[in-house]
């Protein structure tokens, strides 16, 4: 027989968890560089901007639109053309991995923005810190460095947060390569669990160029949409279009009081400092 005491702790807790919705749905966010709407992007809440505390809520078209879930906010990064932004993510739910991409823009329009780093089934469990290679050719001035996140299994769901930097040092004028994919939202595709649909939906991204304001030959391009899947995939994780697939050391932090330590990025380590993003 449960005692009494015993009883009532499970009934509190029941209460709890109830009323705490985020505290069982913890995802994942980035925690560095801080990103657009987060509490502990300085220069977001020196601005007065309104605080996201369900940061790790997925895009929904709604409250969360497209891109980003928030409108462009202050610089919080200047990064030299040919330099290179490592992005660290944490939280508590990685639903088994699944598929990111990295890729940078000058508007929010993300038919403009060129991937830089693509991880096929393996994010957020081969690592947790990955280096972004800004390209050489990439125009000074304010710009967008994003990571969406496909989860492998759960409900079909796209998760995004912006970084808002500004590129120096560059007499480049255009970047070129695949255009970001967008699934799992109402009018785009829906991704299935696993890798093999995925992948042919990555394969049949687009190549589009982008100068510093944004335009470019993906200016009102359709997103891509899937291709007939292959009838054999391999596991295997793929890295197209990467300039770098080796971890730095980056900080970390946890989400929705979750630690998340960093781990390694093909096969090299990532140590991280964990700093508190407890949900508000």
């Amino acid at each position: 027989m449960i005692s009494s005491p015993t009883l009532l702790l499970l009934a509190t807790l029941a209460i709890i968890l109830a009323a705490s919705p985020s505290l069982v749905h913890a995802h994942m966010a980035v925690s560095s560089p801080p990103p657009r709407a987060a509490k502990y992007n300085a220069a977001w809440v020196a601005a007065g901007l309104p605080v996201d505390y369900s940061l790790t809520s997925p895009l929904n078209g709604a409250d969360r639109p497209l891109a980003c879930g928030h409108a462009k906010g202050p610089s919080v990064q200047t990064v030299a053309a040919g330099g290179s932004v490592t992005i660290t993510i944490a939280g508590g739910a990685t639903h088994g991995g699944g598929h990111c991409q990295f890729a940078l823009g000058y508007t929010d329009d993300v038919k403009q923005w060129v991937v830089l780093d693509t991880v096929l089934d393996t994010c957020l469990t081969g690592a947790l810190s990955y280096p972004v290679a800004i390209p050489a050719t990439a125009p000074a001035g304010e710009a967008v460095l994003s990571w969406t996140w496909f989860n492998k299994s759960g409900n079909r769901e796209i998760y995004q947060d912006c970084i808002d930097i500004t590129v120096s040092s560059s007499s480049g004028s255009a970047i070129s390569g695949k255009q970001l994919v967008v699934a799992n939202l109402p009018g785009f595709p829906t991704l299935p669990e696993g890798l093999a649909g995925a992948k042919a939906l990555f394969d049949a991204a687009p190549v589009i160029t982008i100068g510093g304001n944004g335009n470019g030959n993906g200016n009102g391009a359709a997103l891509a949409t899937p291709a007939a899947p292959p009838s054999r995939v391999s596991g295997k994780p793929v890295y197209p279009n990467s300039a770098s697939t080796t971890a730095t050391a980056a900080p970390s932090a946890t989400i929705s009081d979750t630690s998340a330590a960093a781990a390694t990025h093909d096969s090299t380590t990532a140590s991280t400092t964990t700093a508190s993003l407890a949900k508000h």
